[in-house]
């Protein structure tokens, strides 16, 4: 849990603090979010907004933070909508506050596809539009980062087979979740011993590995002026592209228009980048790896006793139990 990493107080402070180095600010800080980095909402004194970050120190080094930095600054030079880094007055684009990394990044005003809910819950043809998008951006994403040339020092950490189903995954060991029952347990060990083959299966006969965003979902897909981006990009790392394109499904797991929704998201990925034909037999199994990590993710972000650790839980048990049942 965030907040037991960085008590609010201290991370207050250390915003405070901290925009001395972007020239001031017109008002106090809101913070407005809590996950792996504390976020406040600025309004700067020359009129405009930005997202001032302080970054989990539990979580990434300082040079996985600049790479970071640098990553966005590739992709707006390659007119990717995303969040574009912001400079101090000396030029800097990190600083080092309270112990902690901090950053400052413009504010993207846009709508959140999450907050779509006439077209997520419209018209079919709404909604196939709207995958069909997803699936455009994502593979758009992926292409802007094939043509990247990295800097030297770039850190990031990966999303591979271990880091998704070894014995320490990234997002923690989800099959020790709290709130899973001795029954559900059972079933993602099992689920997570059969996947590992799978995963390799997949990679042998030829899996599409690189920079992904890591972190796909509905919140973090953005519209603004007809051009649909992403944002955070705090989890980006090498990983499969598989993974990245039905992380953003997740969100949609309950729909019973979920197979149409895929078919578009499909659809709009081909529209701009190869998929090859075997890769959709592991969705599925892609979606799935995406509610385990989810459920190792909420493990120290929540205390055990609020329904988002239950929620995270029963979703990645049920959807593991149903890919084990589809054999």
């Amino acid at each position: 849990m965030m907040a037991d990493i960085v008590t609010l107080d201290r991370a207050d402070k250390i915003a405070a603090d901290a925009l001395r180095h972007w020239g001031g600010n017109a008002s106090d800080p809101q913070r407005v979010r809590m996950r792996d980095n504390i976020i406040y909402r600025v309004a700067r004194r020359d009129g405009t907004l930005s997202a001032l970050r302080i970054h989990r120190d539990d979580r990434y080094s300082s040079q996985a933070v600049r790479s970071e930095i640098a990553f966005l600054m590739l992709l707006e030079r390659a007119d990717f909508l995303c969040p574009r880094p912001l400079r101090t007055v000396d030029n800097r684009l990190m600083v080092t506050e309270g112990g902690c990394a901090v950053t400052m990044l413009a504010w993207i005003f846009g709508k959140r596809a999450a907050e779509m809910t006439e077209d997520l819950n419209g018209p079919f043809e709404n909604r196939q539009r709207l995958f069909f998008d997803f699936g455009n951006v994502i593979a758009h994403f992926h292409n802007t980062v094939d043509a990247m040339e990295l800097p030297l020092g770039f850190e990031r950490p990966s999303w591979d087979a271990e880091a998704l189903l070894g014995n320490n995954p990234h997002w923690g060991r989800f099959w020790e979740n709290p709130n899973l029952t001795t029954g559900e347990r059972s079933i993602l060990i099992e689920a997570r011993k059969k996947a590992r083959g799978d995963l390799e299966d997949y990679i042998s006969i030829g899996d599409d590995f690189g920079l992904i965003h890591g972190d796909i979902q509905l919140e973090n897909v953005i519209v603004y002026q007809r051009r649909m981006g992403l944002i955070d990009m705090s989890d980006f790392g090498p990983g499969f592209r598989l993974y990245d394109l039905c992380s953003v499904l997740v969100d949609r797991i309950d729909s019973p228009y979920l197979e149409q929704e895929t078919a578009a998201l499909i659809e709009g990925y081909r529209s701009r980048r190869e998929l090859p034909d075997h890769a959709l037999d592991y969705i599925p199994m892609m979606i799935m790896l995406r509610t385990m990590a989810l459920a190792g993710w909420v493990m120290d972000r929540f205390h055990s006793e609020e329904p988002e650790m239950r929620d995270y839980a029963a979703r990645a048990a049920k959807t593991a139990k149903d890919w084990l049942e589809q054999g």
